[in-house]
């Protein structure tokens, strides 16, 4: 195969990013897929790049330095950028890559931990975890400008949920110090920067999911799957989930549909379940274990982590559980896909 190997010089760190031709034959998809790939290991660590792929199968890796841990990369709806945390100034660091290879960066220069960065739906924002005031604390960085505002408020640790589809608001959750056995769902209105909490109570609640429409969120409470209407009213367990871990989860384009992993009979499995609660399928009852979920642009396919025994891979399937195929035939220890056009 063809290697072109070229260095980018970001504003705070060396990235360098390998083109490594295509895959033959390739498995065919529409956009950009985008995930985590073991490169080495030794001594008790794990060293990873991010892999991006496009539709006719070209494959290129991104990394920010040599031995560095490369990871949870997010895609814009658009596929035209791509964050991800990496390694820079010796801590976890979130950096920007334009897929058309131009424009990577570092998006600051605070020497603290800073990572899993989720992209509102129209790419002006994204949403980052830092600890720069000494909490887990939960940070906006409009890319336009490359300011950066605070979502929370340095009284707990906190972390992303997601973006409603008009990028009025941001779901998170999270708990405040001193209560770390109740955890509590919020909305963080960007018109207002106002934030307000949508459950209370005992127990545990995370991993909140809304809908397109803005109008339902899907999260765990005390884990099990729950619907709450987003005025945070009415609060539904799910009867047909599995009594489990909910962790991944993602509504269709429309809202029509969750997917989400689960544990249940020794062992994860993918689901889908319809917004009305009904419905519910194991999507990967039928082969390996399943992991990391995310739906692709049309909803049609789901891109996800398989245990294969030998070495986890990334695969695709039809959203009905069909057609299960391996994205790539690289040697090579796959995670966390993320899916644009």
């Amino acid at each position: 195969m063809k290697r072109n190997a070229y260095l980018i010089l970001a504003a705070f760190s060396a990235i360098s990013c390998a083109d490594f031709g295509a895959e033959s034959p390739p498995i065919r998809f529409d956009g950009r897929i985008a995930f985590g790939a073991v490169s080495g290991e030794g001594n008790g660590f794990v060293w990873s790049d991010i892999v991006l792929m496009d539709g006719a199968g070209n494959i290129r890796k991104i990394s920010s330095a040599a031995n560095c841990y490369s990871r949870r990369p997010d895609l814009t709806r658009d596929g035209k950028k791509l964050a991800f945390t990496s390694c820079a100034q010796q801590s976890n660091k979130v950096f920007i890559f334009n897929t058309d290879g131009t424009g990577v960066r570092n998006i600051t220069n605070d020497n603290v931990i800073e990572e899993f960065p989720t992209w509102s739906p129209d790419g002006r924002f994204l949403a980052f975890i830092s600890f720069r005031d000494g909490y887990r604390d939960i940070f906006l960085l409009n890319d336009a400008t490359g300011g950066t505002e605070k979502v929370t408020q340095s009284d707990g640790s906190y972390w992303i949920g997601s973006w409603s589809a008009d990028n009025a608001s941001l779901i998170y959750y999270g708990y405040k110090v001193g209560m770390s056995s109740q955890s509590d769902v919020y909305s963080f209105e960007l018109q207002s920067r106002i934030s307000r909490p949508l459950t209370s109570g005992t127990g545990v609640k995370m991993q909140p999911r809304i809908t397109s429409d803005a109008t339902l969120i899907a999260y765990q409470r005390n884990w099990k799957l729950h619907f709450l209407t987003a005025d945070g009213v009415v609060d539904t367990p799910v009867a047909n989930a599995p009594d489990s871990v909910h962790d991944q989860m993602q509504w269709s384009s429309r809202g029509e549909f969750l997917i989400f992993m689960a544990f249940a009979n020794g062992r994860w499995d993918i689901y889908r379940v319809n917004r009305d609660g009904s419905g519910a399928l194991n999507l990967t009852r039928d082969s390996f274990e399943g992991y990391t979920p995310v739906l692709s642009p049309d909803d049609r396919e789901v891109a996800y982590v398989a245990n294969t025994g030998s070495v986890a891979k990334v695969f695709i399937m039809n959203n009905d559980g069909s057609s299960k195929r391996a994205l790539t035939k690289l040697n090579q220890r796959e995670f966390s896909p993320t899916w644009g056009k």
